[in-house]
């Protein structure tokens, strides 16, 4: 037994330190440049080189390591590649976060490449070159880059993508700046966070697909252009709230000329979306549940397309009851509705007086309610009521009178006015 017992116990130590070594083993601390590229060499998946000194490449460091790894300082540490770069190559996986710096001055200063996929979740990718195409970071054939959160400024082009394969996206609170934010010159981009900006473009497509995301995490400052110039939009749409039977129009800022943007069949269809140059208006009917929709808008050319996707808020219709002033008429209307004679009226909406109208045969019936005003009845107005008996009440006036009204019953009460209608 107690044999039994000390080999437990021998056993339960060793698990404990084989957990306590890997994770000891999952972050490597690095000061040199030798101990840098022994560290990429052998991180295991998951690992992380911590970088402890400013370090300064010798050449390019191409990463073939095909295992996802991090690397990153806590303290603001600076990898300076002056003239080489970073590559990362096929296959490999690499995220930079914290508070490293990776400042160069090649045509690129961090390359994907091959498959290789780049993740900047933190700290700083400069670039200071001044040539053209030069970029912080260039995206190649088949590489994929994501810019989740940090920085990326360049003297030239903060992100370019270039070739046909070459996928990027920008989402967080990520920062990008240059002459040009980002240049597309193949493959795809997508957008839906971050902040982008540049002095001359803010953004630039030549060839390829940009899909953007409107939403209040990003913004786009220099506007969005073609390679030779035309204007594709000087800033983005914000997201839009509208209440359901009503309508609210976006309009497309800086659409320059021989661009045109139309409604994709991607957009949701209770919005009822439809463009006119540049304004587009969503109408979604009044039985439209409330929540989130989405309006999709595409422009392209033989070369480029860009899809636009702005958030849609459909609130639900506002509570009219209190529209009803006269305690009698809503009384009325509120039993009208249906509820039992007498309960006390509560919140009821214009969708409640169109979705009654068929099972009352289109006929309002307020008579012997002793009813001195009608306000509130405008909310009658596109409900398709033909038919209101007002009569034997005390009104002395009658509001404005629904268009589909064509029967109108009213003896009996102190008006000296009558509108022209069928009956009387």
């Amino acid at each position: 037994m107690k044999t039994t017992a000390k080999i437990f116990l021998f056993v339960l130590v060793i698990t404990a330190f084989v957990i306590f070594s890997a994770t000891v083993l999952a972050e490597t601390t690095v000061s040199t440049l030798e101990e840098f590229k022994e560290a990429i060499q052998n991180a295991a998946s998951g690992a992380t080189i911590k970088i402890t000194a400013d370090i300064s490449l010798d050449n390019d460091l191409i990463i073939t390591n095909e295992n996802a790894f991090t690397i990153m300082s806590e303290d603001g540490r600076t990898i300076t590649c002056g003239g080489y770069r970073i590559i990362i190559g096929p296959n490999a996986d690499v995220t930079v976060g914290g508070t490293l710096n990776i400042t160069g001055s090649a045509p690129s200063t961090v390359g994907v490449q091959n498959s290789g996929a780049f993740i900047l979740a933190g700290g700083t990718v400069a670039n200071s070159s001044e040539t053209a195409e030069s970029a912080a970071v260039l995206v190649s054939e088949y590489g994929t880059a994501t810019i989740s959160g940090g920085t990326i400024n360049a003297s030239e082009t903060g992100l370019l993508i270039a070739g046909d394969t070459g996928t990027a996206s920008v989402t967080g609170t990520s920062q990008i700046t240059g002459k040009y934010g980002i240049k597309i010159a193949g493959g795809s981009l997508t957008l839906d966070g971050g902040s982008i900006s540049g002095t001359i473009r803010g953004i630039e497509i030549g060839a390829g697909q940009l899909g953007i995301s409107v939403s209040d995490n990003l913004s786009v400052s220099g506007g969005i252009y073609t390679e030779t110039g035309s204007s594709i939009l000087s800033a983005l749409p914000s997201p839009v709230t509208v209440t359901a039977g009503e309508s609210a129009q976006i309009t497309l800022a800086g659409i320059g000329e021989g661009i045109s943007f139309a409604v994709d069949s991607a957009t949701d269809s209770e919005l009822s979306a439809s463009i006119d140059s540049s304004t587009v208006t969503v109408q979604p009917p009044m039985n439209t549940p409330a929540g989130e929709y989405k309006l999709v808008l595409r422009a392209d050319s033989e070369s480029w397309a860009i899809t636009l996707t702005t958030p849609v808020s459909v609130q639900p219709l506002p509570d009219i009851s209190g529209d009803f002033t006269d305690p009698n008429f809503k009384q009325a209307v509120w039993e009208w509705l249906g509820n039992p004679p007498g309960s006390t009226p509560g919140v009821f909406t214009k969708q409640d007086l169109i979705d009654r109208m068929p099972e009352k045969y289109y006929s309002l019936d307020v008579s012997s309610k002793n009813i001195s005003s009608l306000e509130g009845l405008e909310h009658f107005q596109g409900t398709g009521i033909k038919e209101l008996n007002c009569a034997f009440n005390i009104l002395s006036t009658l509001p404005d009178l629904p268009d589909s009204l064509t029967d109108l019953y009213c003896s009996e009460n102190q008006l000296t006015i009558l509108p022209d209608l069928l009956t009387v």
